[in-house]
């Protein structure tokens, strides 16, 4: 059997005076989570643990206050606890995938990192200035140079013990080359495989001995 629904009934009021204020201002904020007090227990226990090797993990569904929560609870805590050191991780050229640690006063780590920010920026100003001007431009002819006639030096040091055993040595982009010589002119591949048997396993033993001699550093 349908009643009629009262007009009183259509919706649910509520009476001001169960509040008790006036405006949202005379209200005391929850400082816990609703329906949630094992678990503010169990997070409250966890966090007073000191010792190392412990961890809380927090589970839920979303919306439901998770994170305002521990965030509230640590920054209570955080109030009472020393000021901490500044952490401050840097890149380590010798094992990337091992940053390095480096501890400052509190307060410092900012300071630092502003300070790296500016000396990049003025590295990458001034470096190209640098690798343009005359002083460094005669500085690298210069240095170029002494290489240059180090590694002549090397080289003809090395042609000379080649000569002695009847080679010659000739650069190229992969190496030093070792060429035979037979009564003054350096054989290439096909004169070197019309020789005689006996005269290759001779030569190749005299140059297997030079290659090694050649490993080692030059007196």
């Amino acid at each position: 059997m349908l009643n009629e629904l009262p007009v009183e009934k259509l919706r649910k009021e509520c009476d001001p005076k169960v509040l008790r204020c006036e405006t949202t201002e005379d209200i005391s904020p929850l400082e816990e989570i609703i329906g949630q007090s094992r678990a503010v227990r169990a997070l409250r226990f966890g966090l007073d643990i000191k010792e190392r090797g412990f961890n809380i993990y927090v589970a839920g569904y979303p919306g439901t206050g998770r994170m305002t929560a521990v965030k509230d609870f640590l920054e209570e805590m955080a109030k009472k606890k020393p000021v901490p050191p500044d952490w401050c991780y840097v890149y380590n050229f010798r094992n990337p995938y091992e940053p390095k640690a480096i501890q400052f006063r509190s307060g410092k780590g900012k300071v630092f990192q502003k300070d790296m920010t500016n000396f990049i920026s003025e590295a990458r100003r001034t470096l190209p200035k640098a690798f343009e001007s005359e002083d460094y431009s005669n500085k690298r002819a210069a240095t170029i140079k002494t290489v240059e006639e180090d590694r002549q030096k090397l080289f003809d040091q090395l042609n000379k013990r080649a000569q002695e055993q009847g080679f010659m040595l000739q650069a190229t982009h992969v190496g030093l080359l070792v060429i035979p010589v037979v009564k003054g002119k350096p054989l290439n591949d096909q004169e070197f495989m019309a020789l005689s048997q006996k005269m290759k396993d001779e030569i190749g033993k005299r140059r297997e001995k030079l290659e090694d001699e050649l490993r080692s550093k030059p007196t």
